[in-house]
């Protein structure tokens, strides 16, 4: 016998469908982040599409990252120096269109920077554009941003 799920109304089921795209997206992020700060760049890829239209900085910025390699490279770089890392998602907001889905919200990284073995705290605003696959949801874009924090 099959067994359904009943919703008292339409809006029900908008919001139901919300929150199971919202904990997706947010699982996705935390697998990025739990990832990167244990070094599992294998597991940074595969959340990643490996496309010509994935952009990690526009091509004009002074890093001159201008495709999916060299984003990864600097992943590893950003985060080799770090241990004991913990980080933290506040703020979180998304707006899906079609099969884009854009997130913005606020990213805490905690740890020790190895280089000085020094306490080190950062705070940024994050901006990360999904697109849906048949693969599920992977990382389109990426953005970090000291300001503004809180618009």
């Amino acid at each position: 016998m099959k067994s359904t799920k009943s919703f008292g109304s339409d809006e029900e089921v908008v919001k139901d469908k919300d929150r199971e795209l919202r904990l997706k997206i947010l699982d996705i992020l935390y697998d990025l982040f739990k990832a990167s700060l244990n070094h599992d760049f294998e597991l940074v890829k595969d959340l990643h599409w490996n496309g010509e239209e994935f952009t990690k900085i526009g091509a004009t910025d002074a890093l001159g990252i201008s495709n999916f390699h060299e984003a990864m490279e600097l992943e590893k770089h950003a985060f080799a120096n770090i241990n004991n890392g913990q980080f933290f998602i506040d703020d979180f907001h998304y707006t899906k269109i079609d099969r884009v889905i854009i997130t913005v919200f606020i990213l805490k990284v905690r740890g020790v920077y190895k280089p000085i073995a020094k306490d080190m705290e950062s705070q940024r605003r994050a901006t990360v554009i999904f697109f849906e696959t048949p693969d599920g949801l992977k990382i389109l874009h990426k953005h970090y941003s000291a300001f503004p924090i809180a618009f």
